[in-house]
């Protein structure tokens, strides 16, 4: 990625995913090039833009162009195999507590600039925050707050495996000074969307519908726990 666009994404995004505002203006110069289909990694929308810049090297290496997002009006660099900002990896989650949210974002963020490594130590962090919220103490160890989850029945059944699997990304990340790769991210990235969905997403859904539906009156969000006798 070239260096002006690593400085200029954060700052860019600033923010974050959806809802940024449109940049206002009309970039000079910018010519009429084939149309590309792709996801902005600014506002998060599917384009098709046939509006930017190209450097006259087609059918070579060194071809670039610069498309002009017609949703947001912002530019992304399409160099090879590579895109400047790429979107952001996994879903927008609904219903989340605002500080999880922001967390949950700025991992997906990180994906964007090939910051693999702090998006699992992000993550990491997110799952505290999660027990947290979900009654656990503060100020308690990694290990603890995910043994919370798992043994009060706030992640899904049968996830253990990957709560463990974040752990350890999570402590490689931490202690071992290991550099993570896409692979890894992703998949801690995906965790955390399902388990984000799991606990605040899919219920808040469930209200909304009983809610609307006639004649069965007002609801309260089910409280995700071990079953009750």
């Amino acid at each position: 990625m070239s260096s002006i666009f690593r400085l200029l994404v954060p700052y860019w995004c600033r923010e974050g995913m959806y809802g940024i505002r449109r940049l206002s203006g009309n970039w000079s110069g910018a010519s009429g090039i084939v149309s590309h289909t792709y996801v902005c990694g600014h506002c998060g929308d599917k384009v098709g833009p046939n509006t930017g810049y190209y450097n006259g090297l087609a059918g070579t290496p060194e071809h670039a162009i610069i498309l002009i997002c017609s949703s947001c009006n912002r530019p992304t660099l399409f160099a090879n195999d590579e895109v400047s900002p790429e979107p952001a990896f996994g879903a927008e989650v609904d219903h989340v507590p605002r500080d999880i949210s922001r967390l949950y974002n700025e991992a997906r963020d990180c994906m964007k600039v090939g910051a693999f490594t702090c998006a699992v130590l992000g993550l990491r962090t997110l799952l505290s925050h999660i027990a947290v919220e979900k009654g656990a103490d503060p100020g308690k160890s990694f290990q603890y707050y995910v043994k919370h989850l798992t043994e009060n029945g706030y992640a899904p059944a049968g996830s253990t495996g990957w709560v463990d699997s974040i752990r350890g990304r999570g402590n490689e990340a931490a202690h071992d000074l290991e550099v993570m790769d896409r692979d890894r991210a992703e998949q801690v990235i995906s965790f955390a969307e399902m388990i984000l969905k799991f606990l605040f997403e899919f219920p808040a859904r469930v209200v909304k519908k009983a809610a609307a539906a006639p004649g069965l009156g007002t609801t309260t969000t089910p409280a995700l726990g071990p079953p009750t006798t």
